[in-house]
């Protein structure tokens, strides 16, 4: 395996405060030293992101972090990219960019996948897993649940997705100019909004919330929406926003990320923002992570980006 300068650098690091974390936590903790750091997740009290790096000549790294503090863990390391990955407390499922491959191991041993399926454009980098199967799709092909165990494919919906998330008994997802919701272990499919340019989704408790991008990109036209699971009318937390890529939702706030370029500086000006769902209030403040992933879980909110030359890709935890 070979394996670059980031790696040896992914330390847990102190580098940002983190709040209202329960008291057996670090009071500051966060990760330098990395590349490209995307697509964040939690499972078995460790934080996953992948790394994509020059440093690991084009390669992808997906990490393990542990929340409680300690040295992160490269579990994957391919060296033709990852596209995406998926993680339960046991089990690790991964997208190889080159071969098309998806593919499965346990935590344990991680150097021992075996092969779910393969597509010949591949498989895009929104998949989410719950243990069972793996929800994922092509650019070319349709949404899929494939399970973790092995077998035949099932169609959830005719159409690739190009950003899914976990619903009780169900799966939420964007395709065909929609958000839709679809029940795991098949059946029919419903529309639960018209959408346009969706960056992100993410469900928290009864709502799908997404963020949908501007049109043109970076006039501050971007908005945060949300509808319940049940369906009904679709609600507008915020309008008129910095260009969302990135989104994450708590019991209390949502959080977006983006950036707006502005024509007379000539240049792009990276925000991060939330909106309070119950009464609509929406700070702002200007981020010094180029950001690229957003999550939150419990009191933490946790942030993966890219801040200039000399430090790089980090990812911090910061309070939600």
């Amino acid at each position: 395996m070979v394996l670059r300068r980031g790696i040896l650098q992914s330390a847990v690091l102190a580098l940002v405060g983190c709040g209202r974390s329960p008291p057996r936590l670090p009071s500051r903790w966060g990760v330098a030293g990395l590349g490209r750091p995307r697509s964040l997740s939690t499972a078995g009290g460790g934080l996953f992101v992948i790394d994509d790096s020059p440093e690991s000549v084009g390669g992808g790294v997906l990490f393990r972090i542990p929340l409680g503090g300690g040295l992160a863990r490269a579990l994957v390391f391919e060296s033709h990219g990852l596209t995406g990955a998926a993680v339960t407390a046991t089990a690790i499922v991964w997208a190889v960019r080159r071969s098309g491959e998806l593919r499965v191991a346990t935590h344990a041993q991680p150097s021992a996948p075996r092969v779910l399926a393969t597509r010949p454009r591949g498989f895009m980098s929104a998949m989410v897993t719950d243990g069972t199967e793996v929800y994922c799709s092509s650019p070319d092909g349709p949404t899929v649940a494939v399970p973790l165990a092995g077998g035949p494919e099932r169609v959830l919906f005719p159409a690739p997705s190009t950003a899914l998330s976990l619903a009780p008994d169900g799966l939420v997802f964007v395709a065909g100019g929609a958000v839709r919701w679809a029940p795991r272990r098949g059946g029919a499919t419903a529309v639960l909004a018209p959408s346009h340019g969706v960056a992100a989704i993410a469900v928290r408790g009864a709502y799908a919330y997404w963020a949908e991008q501007a049109r043109p990109r970076g006039t501050l036209t971007g908005s945060l929406r949300r509808v319940h699971l049940a369906g009904g009318d679709v609600e507008t937390l915020v309008d008129g926003i910095d260009d969302p890529d990135a989104l994450a939702v708590g019991d209390e706030r949502a959080w977006y990320a983006g950036t707006h370029f502005v024509p007379e500086a000539r240049v792009g000006v990276v925000a991060l923002g939330s909106v309070t769902i119950a009464d609509r209030r929406h700070p702002v403040s200007e981020s010094a992570v180029a950001v690229t992933s957003l999550l939150c879980e419990g009191p933490s909110l946790y942030v993966a980006g890219t801040v200039g030359h000399n430090i790089g890709g980090v990812v911090q935890r910061r309070p939600a």
